[in-house]
């Protein structure tokens, strides 16, 4: 119940991304064009995930109150430890000084940089 719960807030939350990633891409240069292939890289993404927790899960759901794996844990924990790690040292140079400039990437997207954010956004 609870888990059904964060998810869906999870769910509602994370809703807008690909909306203002959508919006950002067309209104690049050939925006259509880049657009269209943003929805369809989204769209296989999305396919691939369910067809993924498929293969795995074999369409069965986890028993009732079951606890995660060693394995889920151990990931959970790595990822959390890599963004603190990586946070620290965007903290420290950014104190050193070496604050990188940043582009407007929208301007100059390609088709392959779309799809790679595209699945970014879909499993980040």
């Amino acid at each position: 119940m609870v888990l059904d719960l964060l998810l869906i807030g999870l769910a509602i939350t994370l809703d807008p991304l690909p909306l203002m990633a959508f919006v950002l891409v067309v209104a690049s240069a050939k925006g259509v064009w880049k657009g269209l292939v943003f929805i369809l890289s989204w769209l296989a993404c999305l396919v691939a995930v369910i067809a993924i927790v498929l293969a795995f899960t074999g369409g069965q759901p986890p028993p009732p109150k079951s606890p995660p794996s060693t394995a889920v844990l151990a990931v959970k924990l790595l990822i959390g430890l890599s963004l603190i790690l990586y946070g620290e040292r965007r903290r420290r140079r950014r104190a050193a000084g070496a604050v990188p400039v940043r582009e407007s990437s929208s301007a100059r997207l390609t088709a392959r940089r779309l799809v790679g954010k595209s699945i970014y956004q879909l499993t980040g």
